[in-house]
């Protein structure tokens, strides 16, 4: 059986001094490789709710497309668990029974 399961709440993490810790057996913390772009959204979320909005810096105007970079890196929608390999041509598998 598979199945996509979100981090545990930040709540449940709250004992731990690091957000990607897994807090049980069955649960797992928040991936190391977002920890920043969580802090940069925060960061623009807080930017654009001033009342003068402040400007964004490079890091910041380029967080979809990091974004996108982080989550291609860890999606695979493939569960089969099949691996499939490819054959060895038979002049480096040796005599393959059909030379007689």
């Amino acid at each position: 059986m598979w199945w996509h399961k979100y981090p545990a709440d930040f709540t449940v993490l709250s004992g731990s001094t690091d957000m990607a810790t897994d807090p049980s057996a069955t649960t797992f913390g928040f991936l190391r490789q977002f920890h920043e772009l969580l802090a940069r959204r925060v960061s623009i979320e807080y930017k654009g709710s001033q009342p003068k909005p402040l400007l964004l810096n490079r890091h910041e105007q380029n967080y979809e497309n990091d974004l996108k970079i982080q989550l291609d890196a860890i999606s695979h929608t493939d569960n089969s668990a099949e691996i499939i390999g490819n054959s060895l041509p038979a002049s480096e598998t040796g005599d393959n029974g059909w030379n007689y």
